[in-house]
């Protein structure tokens, strides 16, 4: 049963608090959606190394979080991954294991973690939910982030059943908003466009996309994911973990998304698609049906309209930013 509002005064603990989702959770507790009883700590890599076991509990030490949204994570692109899978695997599981032993040690009330859809099997039926996770290896190109984001799934249950501890963890699909990582190579596939398209509107150049385009995705606005990553650490009482995402009718292909992005950037240039990059996993398709029977009335912003207002925020990160080299839009800019 979730805990009455008011009932305790909570410190919220958010790791890694400057990325997208982070970012997107400052964002909506600022404009109201924080409660009065709630005290939010948000947190990076400067704060701690959360690598390092010592430096993690001297952290809890610091701040006594009550709850903890568990966002930090060694993350890059597709072709990142494929390079990295090893790195990925180590970082993210001493990351992981170094927060969660530390909030079971502290005492932490909750722990909401974010995993991703990459975690689920590459053959496998469609649409994927939550009770699909450990039904065979995911897709090769990202074995290693895939794995350690995935074993989240296994501490929680080890943490519930051992000690008792409401750990739990929230599968969005793919996410986009303001304070993405703009690198074209590291970074995901809204932000890359974007880049991709300001660099050839520059340099009066053709557009190319990595792979066939058909791969199909489901893009999440970061707003809507920080609302529900509050109802989840508010009202969410399973170990279980819940797929937050639109529906799947909202899908899209890359050759679409590069097309609204096109679009909304008013890039006349030709479009091409470099066919000897990889596509990565062809789609992964998530059912919303849990989220939906607990919240059949939330809103999601629509992918055209999302995209636009991202738009109008990487305009200005852009044109403030060095282009080239490791850009990460973390300028200062209004959310609009």
């Amino acid at each position: 049963m979730a805990e009455p509002a008011g009932t305790k005064p909570k410190r919220i603990l958010v790791t890694g608090g400057t990325g997208l989702v982070g970012r997107g959770i400052e964002k909506v507790v600022a404009d109201g959606e924080g409660r009065p009883d709630e005290e939010w700590i948000f947190v990076c890599s400067k704060d701690a190394d959360l690598t390092n076991a010592a430096e993690t509990r001297a952290l809890y030490e610091k701040h006594r979080p009550t709850h903890v949204i568990h966002l930090a994570a060694l993350v890059g692109g597709l072709f990142k991954n494929i390079k990295y899978n090893l790195d990925f695997w180590r970082r993210n599981v001493h990351i992981n294991d170094n927060v969660l032993h530390s909030a079971y040690e502290f005492g932490v009330q909750k722990v909401v973690s974010c995993l991703s859809t990459c975690i689920f099997p590459d053959k496998t039926t469609y649409p994927i939910d939550e009770s699909m996770i450990h039904n065979g290896p995911p897709h090769s190109s990202n074995f290693g982030y895939s794995y350690a984001k995935r074993m989240i799934d296994v501490q929680n249950r080890g943490y519930f059943e051992q000690h008792g501890c409401r750990f739990t963890a929230v599968i969005p699909t793919n996410v986009f908003g303001p304070h993405d990582n703009y690198n074209i190579e590291d970074g995901h596939v809204l932000p890359g466009l974007i880049h991709k398209v300001y660099l050839a509107k520059k340099n009066g150049t053709a557009l190319t996309v990595w792979g066939t385009g058909k791969p199909r995705r489901q893009f999440i606005y970061s707003l809507d994911l920080a609302r529900l990553f509050l109802w989840v650490l508010r009202e969410y009482d399973e170990v279980e973990p819940i797929i937050l995402s639109v529906g799947e009718e909202d899908e899209v292909s890359i050759r679409e998304a590069a097309e609204n992005v096109v679009e909304a950037m008013d890039f006349k240039g030709e479009l091409i698609f470099d066919t000897t990059k990889s596509d990565g996993q062809f789609k992964k398709t998530a059912s919303n049906g849990k989220l939906r029977r607990c919240l059949p009335d939330f809103q999601f912003t629509p992918f055209k309209q999302g995209k636009t207002r991202r738009l109008r925020w990487s305009g200005v990160a852009l044109a403030l930013l060095p282009l080239g080299g490791n850009i990460r839009c973390t300028a200062s800019a209004a959310y609009v």
